[in-house]
């Protein structure tokens, strides 16, 4: 379920400002993300602005730059969020104008970026979709039957922990990230700086995120080492949290939701429910008083989240706690799971409590205990592909075996699993002469093995 009606437009950063300030600002702005583009000449600006079509902006410029920009109001009028600093302080008034989307109007630079920052944040917020799992009797019941997102998430999670993680892995990352990002992309990536490059570039989180809930196999098989870096990160800083003496975290987010989305959650209280994609909050301290502003349209709700660090097994959470001392970052891994506690309202304001549990990694061993029934020793990589094909998900789960069977040598274990795999995809397709050439390349390489492998070839030949 989308927690949104924003759409999936790309969101584009730029900054507009003279060439004299230029350097200054870009230090500054990239603290907030290394996605901004920076131009000091309106024309090249406008010129940039008129590619992006049906997609969003984010402008930061100087009041040298006001006057220019009300007389191309025709092009500024498409700009969704527009910020405005005075570096002259005793020059400063207050501008509005109906056809322009002013966001504010700062004369401290320190305000400028807490505000876009918030604004990064609130946007963020509207890009998360939540995935439900019903834990009643599932200890009783043949998970390898089921196929859906929860099961997904959290077996993507446990693949990509588990790729190899050469040269070759790095350098498709790094191709496929320059390719995209072109000059936004650091340089020199080292593994380390995987938490703080997610944090900073909202571009790639956006993207990730995005790939995520699309299960945009390709995207995300090329990040693979990315996502395996930032996992490992994570789960470094969770453990110095928990050396520091730290046992238990509670994390607080403002919220707007639909009337929808929010009878949603009711409707699902005492379930597990896990994000798709990597859940990214602004906590607010206990001690901030919470202010709305009132849209009929849409529900005010506080999200209260429990963390017992020591409880979350291979769920990780980091927390920026030296942000500040009223807010703080907080992102919680791809397969960290929660149970919604309870929604109740308190002083006309409505409280979504969840508390994180470690329920989705007992719920996917028990899944793939219940596979491995079905095909002794597949690999959880063979598993997870066909998961894909179960949720109907064929173009998906063929790619993803493709890009395995390419990349994996020649002597890999996996690769006749691969094949068959991959001739079951388009047996469903009805693709009977490809289907039947993976079949029987996959039932000779079981028979060529030493010993040869009687009950796997058996497998495949039910298949042809």
């Amino acid at each position: 379920m989308e927690m949104s009606s924003i759409d999936e437009a790309q969101m584009n950063f730029i900054c507009l400002y003279p060439d004299n300030e230029i350097e200054d600002f870009k230090t500054h702005l990239y603290e907030i993300s290394n996605s901004f583009r920076f131009y000091t000449n309106i024309r090249s600006c406008i010129k940039f602005i008129k590619l992006l079509k049906n997609e969003k902006i984010l402008l930061v410029t100087s009041d040298f730059y006001i006057p220019k920009i009300l007389s191309h109001l025709d092009i500024f009028h498409d700009v969704n969020f527009i910020y405005i600093y005075y570096s002259n302080k005793d020059q400063y008034k207050y501008i509005f104008h109906e056809d322009l989307n002013i966001v504010g109007i700062y004369d401290k630079i320190s305000l400028l970026i807490s505000s876009i920052q918030e604004q990064i944040i609130s946007i963020n917020k509207q890009f998360y979709q939540w995935t439900f799992f019903n834990e009643e009797n599932y200890s009783k019941r043949d998970l390898s039957k089921q196929a859906n997102d929860f099961l997904w998430i959290h077996l993507f999670h446990r693949v990509i922990t588990q790729f190899p993680r050469d040269k070759q892995a790095k350098q498709q990352l790094m191709d496929y990230v320059r390719l995209y990002f072109k000059e936004n992309f650091e340089e020199e990536y080292e593994s380390n700086d995987a938490l703080c490059c997610y944090r900073k570039n909202f571009s790639l989180q956006k993207m990730i995120n995005k790939a995520l809930q699309t299960k945009d196999i390709d995207r995300l098989y090329h990040l693979r080492y990315f996502l395996s870096d930032l996992s490992e990160c994570l789960s470094r800083e969770q453990q110095q949290i928990v050396e520091s003496g730290i046992e238990n975290i509670v994390f607080t987010q403002e919220m707007k939701l639909s009337k929808n989305e929010f009878n949603y959650l009711k409707e699902n209280q005492g379930k597990l429910l896990s994000t798709k994609g990597y859940l990214f909050l602004n906590s607010l301290s206990k001690n901030v008083t919470t202010e709305f502003i009132e849209n009929k349209d849409l529900i005010d709700v506080i999200l209260q989240i429990e963390c017992n660090l020591k409880e979350m097994g291979n769920n990780h959470v980091f927390t920026d706690l030296t942000r500040s001392n009223e807010k703080e970052e907080v992102l919680f891994d791809l397969n960290t799971t929660f149970r919604l506690e309870s929604i109740h309202q308190d002083k006309q304001i409505w409280l979504i409590k969840m508390i994180a549990t470690n329920d989705g990694e007992l719920i996917m061993e028990k899944y793939i205990e219940d596979t491995h029934r079905q095909i002794e020793n597949v690999s959880i990589s063979i598993i997870f592909g066909k998961l894909m094909c179960d949720m109907n998900e064929w173009n998906q789960s063929q790619k993803y075996f493709e890009y395995l069977l390419n990349d994996l040598s020649s002597n890999h274990e996996d690769l006749a699993w691969i094949e068959h795999s991959i001739g079951q995809v388009h047996h469903w397709k009805g693709e009977w002469n490809e289907a039947r050439i993976f079949y029987d390349r996959a039932y000779d390489r079981m028979i060529k093995t030493d010993p040869i492998r009687m009950k796997d070839s058996a497998l495949v030949l039910t298949s042809i």
